[in-house]
């Protein structure tokens, strides 16, 4: 095995996870770039473009934003701003913690969002409970948990000791997997028998699935090798406020435009986004090439510490 990555490259390992994660989100928001009004054809989700939603579904939605809150990205652009904003918030009381008592939080947090999701799921019909449970099953309390999770691994320094903790992160990554693959079957049976639980049971399931992509992640990027293949990756990650929801979002709709495509299906998401992630790979390294930082990010330095930063990638 190759030694230790140096805290650099750890830096260029995160870089790199989140790369992947705006890939994934890509997956969930080019559907969106082509806005249906009435009168407009539905997308098609019969056949091959059925089995790409719902393997969506299983594997990427309500997954790689949680990589992101996972990795304390604060900065979105679009309609999940605020909510970004608002639910960061909570994390300041818990800036002068201790390490045990961010764990007891986080375990309390995750055991209430479980909970919640399997009365949901196993129990619907429970009146004005299920009010309660709505809150406690949302997407927002997803985000938080993860906002937890990525506070308590920087506040314990476990980033910077992965080859030591190689062994337990093993052990959660093979537990993960076990999950990630009963509640995949479980996901995929829901879907194609058309339930109204697939989206709790996808919920259920986001946990352990960004866990066992975190920890495969984490693992797989101690080899010096890997990172350096994944290094453009790295740059998309970068300019993760540039590229997440900006510039995806004009790609996007330009190339829905320029093929003239008046619904866009499974199938279309992922060629779309392949080609719109293949695009940001290839300016975002070129960028790099001249700057040491995304315009949107240097702007938004300019704006909260009022200096300027170098134009020139040091590197």
């Amino acid at each position: 095995m190759n030694p230790s990555i140096s805290q650099k490259e750890r830096i260029v390992s995160l870089d790199i996870i989140r790369g992947l994660a705006l890939f994934g989100i890509l997956l969930i928001n080019v559907g969106a770039f082509k806005v249906i009004i009435e009168g407009d054809p539905l997308p098609d989700y019969s056949g091959i473009n059925g089995i790409i939603n719902t393997l969506i579904i299983i594997f990427v939605q309500k997954k790689f934003f949680s990589i992101f809150s996972f990795l304390h990205v604060f900065i979105f652009w679009g309609t999940i701003l605020p909510v970004y904003a608002i639910i960061g918030l909570f994390l300041i009381p818990f800036y002068h913690t201790t390490v045990s008592t961010l764990k007891k939080w986080l375990m309390g947090m995750t055991s209430i969002y479980i909970i919640s999701l399997m009365v949901k799921i196993f129990l619907p019909s429970q009146g004005a409970i299920s009010s309660i449970l709505d809150i406690f099953s949302n997407d927002a309390m997803q985000i938080f948990i993860m906002f937890l999770a990525g506070f308590l691994t920087a506040k314990s320094g476990w980033l910077i000791h992965i080859q030591e903790l190689s062994k337990p992160i093993r052990w959660i990554q093979i537990a993960s997997f076990l999950l990630v693959g009963g509640i995949s079957l479980w996901i995929w049976n829901a879907s194609q028998s058309g339930s109204s639980n697939v989206d709790s049971v996808t919920g259920l399931g986001s946990l352990p699935t960004t866990l066992f992509y975190l920890t495969t992640l984490f693992l797989l990027l101690e080899n010096k090798q890997m990172v350096k293949f994944l290094t453009p990756i790295s740059r998309v990650g970068q300019m993760a406020f540039t590229n997440n929801y900006v510039a995806q979002s004009i790609i996007g709709t330009a190339i829905i435009s320029m093929i003239g495509l008046e619904v866009v299906s499974p199938k279309d998401i992922l060629y779309i986004a392949v080609l719109i992630y293949i695009i940001q790979i290839i300016c975002s390294t070129i960028w790099f090439k001249f700057f040491s930082m995304g315009p949107l990010e240097k702007l938004w330095r300019l704006m909260t510490y009022g200096t300027k930063p170098a134009t020139k990638n040091p590197s």
